[in-house]
């Protein structure tokens, strides 16, 4: 008996506790929600007459022709505001303070000066102007810069660079001695007219915080009764502010400050919400809610004693056969709830599989142990051409085969059905591979029976006989236990189609996709790349032909000419032949270069050697200006070669071929430019190799890497060539060349081919040209030089 007495009492506390906290959970749900309500409200309010007041007395500024006082008073006396909750508009004009005086002088103003030197850096100022107070009286400001006021001066700095409206922080008015904020916004830039020659100015509008949040809280609760009027106070507090901005406490203002609902014991367990006000640059203002005794008390009932006293007496009685029979009852309960949430989870699970699997845009089949079909989702149905029925318990290898497709043929075609053993061989119509398909049925496979797990290529093959290049992907089943799948039988007409279940086991699950269109894609691809390397062969073998079977001849047309008897008076006729002839040689050697045609060097190779590097480089540079010499003395360049730099290092094993080559290419191209009696300055010198210069070769085969320097003295004809010379892309130079751009002082050569063979030769190399002018003058007090650098390696 006393073991039911306890539990009796123990479920009568128990019942009265959780009696209380449904009332505790009641109070507080309702005062969650007024509060929140209220705050709510409150920020409503606040963000609505703020842009209201604010966006009508900014249009007012911009849309009236001449700011005056009598404009502003009428504005002020005929606009809807609330005077009650605002204490004054401003309208501030904004200067640059070189305009202080013009502003004092058109407004009879004077501007007060600033002992703070708050704004002394400042480079604008903003200039009340025109006052209209909440009682309708307008005045002329007195000249106060408003960025002077700490107070105010970050919002309205604020205001004027980012053009968003703007609020100060709290402040005692001066006229009324009450709490409030200034709002900012910027007028929209006006057109100077007689009256208001000034075109930017800001709004400024004084909000009672006092005054509009109350009437805001009384208007909320006014369609209520007096439980949501007295349910709790507010204290709202501005961030950096020591004092509430704004209190309201129903109960000090109903009976004195005595039953002040503001009491120690009611600030211990307020809550707090966050106001967020959206003003640029403004912390959340911090609202406090405490409910009041009377709100509290209202929830809070004598009926959980009743029901402990009541409970407990019946749990004398009854307690013992109470306890026994909810425990057999919670018991049945529970188990029947489990099964029910059991059976609709399967359910559920059967319904998302099903519709997963029709959703997804590739085909999926499943697969059992002995690769026999168990399913397959529409997709699959419709690349393959037949229905479930038709593959129920048929063997993967009749609809899917796994073998690499050969993108490099086009108009390829796979077509392939199975013998009874399962082995692939070749069907011509699709009646062939519907016959090895019904074989297929009732033929156990000797073969392999499932799929190789991982991604592979392979073929559809469809009903019709035809095939369908895929990418199928075969994942296995890790989870071998059987499981009992519901397999499509095909019904007699009319008739609905039953569910068969049988024991199979899952083993694999195999999704592929449609990659005809891909495979096509490559085919034509690779034919593309066949064409274009048969149409760079065909090019490379025409330009070698041309070259080769007319340089040899234009060379030794020159060298008849100049070998040539004639008499005085032809002598003019020769020397223009042979010209003509060095210009197609020119030609010829410009596009050979260019296309990387290997010819015959101009002249003869220059020997290694076991002298020094800069006797070599020295020989090369004396050979290729040999080349040139007709054109040095014709034009009279002044040449002069500097190889101090190279010093007394050895020669490595350089191939000097290819060098001149490219040294004689860049003295070719330095001719061209060069205007008569120009100087040219011809240097080298080395440095270490870097792996960003080379395009060709190998880094670990790099020595050396030698920079070759030929500088002309600048003419703006000659920088404006060699400027348009550079335009050209550099991976493929030369692809917009300019055939008209010929060499100075002659009506042969050009310089736009012989400076895309240079490059290109070059960049054969394994490395690249640099074109830089120089400003700095001369000893003689020339204008300044052009550079051309080529920069080889030494191999």
């Amino acid at each position: 008996m006393s073991l039911v007495l306890l539990i009796g009492l123990a479920a009568a506390l128990g019942l009265s506790l959780w009696f209380r906290s449904i009332e505790r959970k009641t109070f507080l749900r309702d005062f969650t929600n007024t509060c929140q309500v209220s705050v709510r409200s409150l920020e409503t309010v606040f963000a609505v007459r703020s842009i209201q007041y604010l966006t009508n007395l900014a249009s007012f500024a911009h849309a009236t022709s001449d700011l005056s006082l009598e404009r502003l008073g009428q504005y002020g006396t005929r606009s809807s505001f609330d005077r009650n909750l605002f204490y004054r508009m401003m309208l501030a004009a904004v200067i640059d303070k070189a305009q202080a005086g013009e502003l004092e002088r058109w407004y009879n103003l004077t501007i007060w000066s600033n002992p703070d030197n708050l704004a002394e850096n400042d480079t604008i100022m903003c200039v009340g102007v025109y006052l209209w107070a909440g009682d309708g009286s307008t005045s002329r400001g007195v000249g106060w810069s408003l960025l002077t006021d700490d107070l105010r001066r970050k919002p309205i700095l604020d205001t004027i660079n980012s053009n968003h409206w703007t609020s100060s922080t709290p402040m005692l008015f001066l006229d009324n001695h009450k709490l409030g904020v200034s709002l900012y916004m910027n007028v929209a830039p006006r057109d100077p007219t007689p009256l208001t020659p000034f075109t930017r100015w800001v709004v400024s509008v004084g909000l009672n915080l006092h005054d509009l949040f109350t009437n805001t809280l009384l208007s909320a609760f006014r369609a209520n009764d007096d439980l949501k009027r007295n349910a709790f106070a507010l204290r709202m507090h501005y961030p950096g502010y020591p004092e509430p901005v704004f209190i309201y406490d129903p109960a000090s203002t109903r009976a004195g400050a005595n039953n002040s609902t503001l009491t120690p014991e009611s600030l211990a367990t307020h809550e707090t919400y966050v106001l967020p006000f959206v003003v640029k640059g403004l912390d959340p203002w911090r609202v406090e809610c405490i409910p009041t005794k009377a709100y509290r008390h209202q929830y809070g009932t004598v009926w959980p004693w009743v029901l402990f006293a009541i409970v407990t007496a019946v749990s004398i009685v009854a307690a013992e056969l109470a306890r026994r029979g909810l425990k057999r009852v919670v018991a049945s309960q529970q188990t029947l709830r489990r099964v029910r949430a059991q059976e609709r989870l399967l359910d559920t699970l059967r319904d998302y599989s099903k519709a997963i699997t029709q959703a997804i845009p590739d085909g999926m089949v499943l697969l059992d142990s002995d690769g026999l079909i168990m399913g397959a989702n529409d997709a699959a149905l419709e690349m393959a051409g037949y229905s479930m029925g038709q593959l129920d318990r048929v063997h993967v290898s009749a609809v899917l085969s796994v073998q690499p497709i050969n993108t490099a043929e086009p108009n390829e075609h796979f077509s392939a059905t199975f013998d009874e053993d399962g082995v692939e061989a070749t069907a011509s119509s699709g009646s062939s591979l519907r016959s090895s398909v019904s074989t297929l049925r009732a033929t156990s496979f000797r073969s392999p029976s499932t799929l190789v797990s991982g991604t592979h290529d392979g073929l559809v093959l469809r009903r019709d006989g035809s095939t369908l290049a895929i990418q199928l992907s075969v994942s296995a089943v890790e989870d071998s236990t059987e499981r009992t799948m519901t397999t499509a039988t095909t019904p007699p007409p009319g008739a609905a189609q039953p569910e068969i279940p049988l024991r199979r086991r899952l083993a694999q699950v195999v999704l592929f996709h449609d990659i005809s269109e891909r495979v096509e894609h490559m085919r034509k691809a690779a034919g593309l790349q066949r064409s274009a390397a048969e149409s760079a062969r065909a090019r490379r073998r025409l330009l070698q032909l041309v070259v080769g079977s007319v340089y040899e001849d234009a060379q030794d047309m020159v060298v008849d000419l100049n070998s040539a008897n004639a008499k005085d008076a032809a002598r003019g006729e020769l020397d223009d032949a042979c010209e003509a002839a060095w210009h197609v040689v020119d030609t010829l050697n410009d596009v050979a270069g260019y296309s990387g045609v290997e010819m015959p060097c101009p002249v003869d190779r220059v020997e290694v050697g076991s002298g020094t590097l800069a006797e070599f480089v020295g020989r090369v540079i004396e050979s290729a200006l040999e080349l040139r010499r007709s054109k040095i003395n014709a034009r009279a360049l002044d040449v002069a070669v500097d190889l101090a730099a190279l010093g007394s290092r050895p020669v490595p094993a350089a191939s000097s071929t290819a060098l001149l080559a490219i040294v004689t290419k860049a003295i070719e191209v330095a001719v061209k430019l060069a205007e008569p009696q120009a100087q040219c300055r011809i240097a080298a010198t080395t440095s270490p190799p870097a792996t960003a210069t080379t395009t060709r070769r190998s880094s670990t085969n790099m020595t050396e890497l030698l920079k070759f320097t030929v500088s002309l003295s600048r003419t703006s004809s000659s920088a404006s060539a060699l400027q348009q010379l550079t335009r050209d892309d550099a991976s493929d130079p030369g692809a917009g060349l300019d055939l008209t751009l010929g060499s100075r002082g002659s009506e042969f050569g050009n310089v736009s081919l012989t400076y895309a063979a240079l490059v290109k030769m070059v960049q054969l190399a394994g490395g690249r040209v640099e074109v830089a002018p120089q400003s700095a003058t001369t000893g003689s007090g020339e204008s300044g030089w052009i550079e051309l650098t080529v920069i080889v390696l030494l191999i």
